[in-house]
């Protein structure tokens, strides 16, 4: 149990300047969540731009840089006329190999984005809403390991969220009977 003196006891002069503080410092770090978690939407849309080279890489039976509106020859580049340099080392099996690994590398960044999106996102709901306390402590620690912005954004949640006061914030929304108003 907390001494009275302590600001977050609820007799204390200062408990509801101190809570407006908390309330306040997880709506920016709510808002802030939102943001780094678009950014990863962004990059999940990006990447898959690599599939779809892959999707456009010639076919088997083709030459390599061979595409459908013609092939670009330009005099004195090497990729341009594979046939003109001696020991050319690629040829129809790289160009469906290249193919796919774009398309499975691409594939895989997507999932890691997307799902690192989703996580932040929802991170920044429950802190918006005071729920789930775990699933914040857990997207600040994952999101620590992002270096530079992450890092900071991380410390800076767990800082908030181990405060007792908001450990209290977190426990008064989680014991309140949801509401009985029909949803629309």
């Amino acid at each position: 149990m907390q001494p009275e003196n302590y600001p977050s006891h609820p007799s204390h002069p200062s408990h509801s300047s101190h809570s407006s503080l908390d309330e306040q410092h997880l709506r920016v770090l709510s808002v802030l969540y939102f943001a780094y978690g678009g950014k990863a939407g962004f990059l999940a849309l990006a990447v898959l731009l690599l599939p779809v080279a892959g999707w456009l890489m010639p076919p088997p039976g083709t030459a390599w840089m061979s595409w459908p509106w013609g092939d670009p020859v330009v005099p004195g580049w090497p990729w341009s006329d594979p046939a003109a340099v001696p020991g050319w080392p690629w040829g129809e099996p790289a160009a469906t190999l290249v193919g796919c690994l774009f398309m499975a590398i691409g594939a895989w960044l997507f999932l890691v984005f997307a799902t690192m999106a989703a996580l932040r996102i929802t991170t920044g709901l429950a802190l918006r809403r005071h729920r789930h306390r775990t699933l914040c402590l857990t997207g600040a620690a994952l999101t620590t390991l992002q270096v530079p912005i992450g890092t900071i954004l991380g410390i800076a949640t767990l800082v908030v969220l181990l405060r007792p006061s908001v450990e209290q914030l977190f426990g008064a929304t989680a014991n309140q009977p949801p509401s009985s108003a029909p949803r629309k």
